[in-house]
């Protein structure tokens, strides 16, 4: 029997007993221990220790914090139990080395989960709740109208609700939005796979996480899921799987009308490639879902407007005299312009130096960028870099392409792959 497989063995086993052990213990003596700990009449290392706890912490607080302690336990037991059933049925065909498919697999795992937490863990503590988007509204779609509509994650987080109702309504958001973050860096892998070998598909995965940082400024149900449906749908249409990317273009306008513009992307990449029948088929099947998702928003859920009006003042004052706007000076505009411009302009280099390499339907998709600048000037506020989320995946794929195209004419690397 391999070291490894023993390990695995001893390691369930000596968990599945500690936490058998540890549940009898906890309700035939949890309480009466627990309170002697609390007392300090048990063994000095194992009293609670007061002076640290500003006397915060009661009996009912260490219970408390003992049956979490073992539902963890228990749960981390159960964890190594599943992943010993695969582990006992493969394993005669495992052999662990560097180019085996179970290395590769735990590598993509980890880069997935790892890239996911890291941007989650910075939604949470870069992120806030603004005045204007408060959760608990948006849930009980009593939002202002232009957010009113951006219900696809909303929805996910009222079922949350309803299977969880003890979950505040904050919780429901973040767990929503983790769901999504997964889905996320699970797509642009895929996505990336279009311009540069698999192997190195996971660098997009650390792409995004260090471009979409940046841009988190207050919660919403629907930034994440811009990039999420614009990676998906480009992914589809670039398969030329046009049935998805339908279904992808549909589910994404319910969160967020942005959606809309890709209809000029698919215009742009087959004007040329499609039969002209065709190509007017597509794009009025695209409108007409659009219309109709749209239309079926506005009879479930009436609003008075679609948009916000009058931005396109705020965004002529924003550029031209940023002291007219109220909470805007000088040195604000200065400081919101050059964080902004930190934020791209690096990765848009990169981005700039891989459009020789790119392919032609990726070259054609930046006319996204053009669509988003104007779009945004009537319908959004220049001062967010978020609002360019849905150029992201152009964006890595552009990077990618720079990447794949200087890998492939480094004369280091072919002297390696030589040498080797």
């Amino acid at each position: 029997m391999s070291k490894i497989k023993k390990f695995l063995i001893v390691t369930a086993t000596i968990l599945c007993f500690s936490t058998i052990i540890g549940w009898i213990a906890y309700h035939l003596f949890g309480y009466q221990f627990i309170k002697a700990m609390y007392e300090g009449k048990t063994v000095l290392f194992f009293n609670v220790p007061h002076h640290t706890m500003n006397n915060r912490l009661t009996i009912e607080d260490s219970v408390s914090l003992v049956k979490e302690a073992l539902i963890i336990l228990t749960c981390l037991s159960f964890f190594c139990l599943i992943s010993l059933i695969p582990v006992r049925l493969a394993w005669p065909k495992l052999k662990f080395n560097k180019d085996h498919k179970l290395i590769q697999s735990l590598f993509s795992l980890s880069m997935l989960l790892g890239c996911s937490w890291i941007y989650f863990f910075s939604l949470k503590r870069l992120g806030y709740q603004g005045p204007w988007y408060p959760i608990e509204n948006a849930m009980n779609f009593t939002i202002s109208e232009p957010f009113r509509h951006r219900i696809l994650f909303v929805l996910l987080a009222d079922a949350i609700k309803f299977v969880f109702p003890i979950f505040s309504y904050y919780k429901c958001f973040l767990i929503s939005q983790f769901i999504v973050i997964l889905l996320l860096f699970y797509w642009i892998k895929k996505w990336a796979g279009l311009f540069i070998e698999r192997k190195f598909a996971f660098i997009s995965q650390l792409l995004l996480a260090v471009i979409l940082i940046p841009t988190i400024t207050y919660f919403n149900f629907y930034d994440i899921g811009v990039v999420l449906f614009s990676t998906m749908a480009l992914y589809f249409l670039f398969k030329r799987q046009f049935f998805w990317y339908l279904a992808a273009f549909g589910i994404g306008t319910l969160n967020h009308e942005v959606i809309l513009l890709l209809v000029f992307v698919y215009w742009t990449i087959y004007y040329d490639q499609e039969k002209k029948s065709r190509l007017a088929f597509f794009i009025l099947a695209q409108l007409l879902l659009y219309a109709a998702v749209r239309s079926v928003l506005f009879l479930c859920i009436p609003v008075n407007r679609a948009f916000d009006y009058g931005i396109v003042w705020f965004n002529l004052a924003y550029f031209l005299d940023p002291s007219k706007l109220p909470w805007m000076s000088w040195l604000v505009w200065r400081r919101l312009l050059l964080e902004n411009l930190l934020c791209f302009i690096f990765w848009y280099t990169i981005a700039a130096l891989g459009i020789k390499s790119a392919p032609k339907q990726l070259k054609r998709s930046i006319i996204l960028l053009p669509l988003l600048i104007g779009v945004l000037f009537f319908f959004g506020k220049f001062n967010e870099a978020r609002l360019f989320n849905s150029f992201i995946p152009v964006l890595v794929g552009l990077i990618l392409c720079s990447i794949s195209s200087f890998l492939a004419n480094n004369p280091h690397s072919d002297k390696e792959r030589h040498n080797s």
